[in-house]
């Protein structure tokens, strides 16, 4: 699987990168700080799945991603601190991590965003739940027997 990293910071996009190209299941397709035309960007590397560290400024982060999040691949947040994790997963992001998790653990929930899945580790959940009891009932129908 394809993975574009996008960071502000080069020593974070470089981090990552060496962090996570010892992954047999991921590919580096390559990084960028987040760029104003996402789109010719992806359309350069070709991810399946864009892993975005928001590093500390996640106020600047939110307009970008809100821009960005439906036309392009699954993108998958980094987050540093608690500030606007409600307002990041608003954005239509399909997951959020903690910058602490393994390198193993990013790459399982890089996998499970390609496949459609909404991700994220259980400090990021209890501070800012995936969604709110009357979201999650919307929509869901009752299991069958």
């Amino acid at each position: 699987m394809r993975v574009l990293i996008l960071a502000s910071d080069a020593l974070a996009r470089a981090g990552l990168t060496a962090l996570l190209s010892l992954q047999t299941n991921l590919q580096i397709s390559g990084q960028a700080a987040p760029p104003e035309d996402l789109a010719s960007t992806v359309a350069v590397f070709r991810p399946d799945v864009l892993l975005w560290d928001v590093g500390w400024n996640v106020e600047q982060a939110l307009s970008t991603l809100s821009a960005v999040a439906e036309t392009s691949p699954p993108i998958v947040a980094l987050v540093s601190n608690d500030e606007m994790l409600a307002a990041l997963w608003a954005t239509g992001v399909q997951g959020v991590l903690s910058r602490s998790l393994s390198a193993q653990q990013i790459a399982a929930a890089l996998v499970a965003a390609a496949n459609g899945l909404r991700v994220s580790d259980a400090p990021v959940v209890a501070r800012a739940p995936l969604a709110s009891p009357a979201e999650s009932e919307s929509g869901l129908e009752p299991l069958t027997e």
